[in-house]
């Protein structure tokens, strides 16, 4: 089929491209579907969801003009785990949810999780050296001089860098045992 004028190019582009209303329509309720069936799991990372949300939403805003920044963010809010509760508030209280811009939710959720990865992986060091520490103690330390001081000569090594008191505990553990 020829088109005639440019209306009628036009019109037969926007088709071809866009498809028919009724597969637009269909489209946009699958799409509409999958947005409200969007949950987040416990395992899943911010950046992951809100990504796979947005790509949503975008998808939604090329069909059609009636779908704002707002409902995702209540969205995004209303389907977070318990973990991010604390953050919701402290945003809540320091600003209008309903001003507030996607991408600072965003970035707020996202320094938050990144804060507790951080927190969790000092833990995790703390508890690997502990671990470590009490292999010594239990296989070495027969209370004898030459064992103390490779004990404290390992705790120094493994806590150089730490901010935490626990070095000064243990050495204060290990100088009781020494006088004791």
């Amino acid at each position: 089929m020829t088109c005639e004028t440019f209306k009628q190019a036009w019109d037969k582009l926007k088709e071809e491209f866009r498809g028919t209303e009724k597969t637009r329509q269909q489209q946009l309720l699958n799409l509409r579907k999958n947005f409200e069936r969007l949950k987040i799991n416990e395992t899943k990372m911010i950046k992951q969801y809100t990504h796979k949300i947005m790509s949503i939403a975008n998808n939604i805003k090329l069909f059609s003009d009636q779908f704002s920044d707002q409902r995702v963010i209540k969205k995004v809010i209303t389907t977070l785990p318990e973990k991010y509760e604390s953050k919701i508030s402290t945003l809540e209280d320091s600003r209008d949810l309903t001003t507030i811009s996607l991408s600072k939710l965003i970035n707020a959720l996202y320094t938050q999780e990144q804060k507790e990865r951080a927190g969790k992986n000092g833990i995790v060091k703390i508890v690997n050296n502990l671990v470590i520490i009490l292999k010594f103690l239990k296989t070495k330390c027969n209370n004898n001089n030459n064992s103390l001081i490779k004990l404290r000569l390992l705790m120094k090594i493994k806590f150089r860098r730490s901010s935490d008191s626990l070095h000064h505990a243990l050495q204060s553990i290990t100088k009781k045992r020494k006088t004791g």
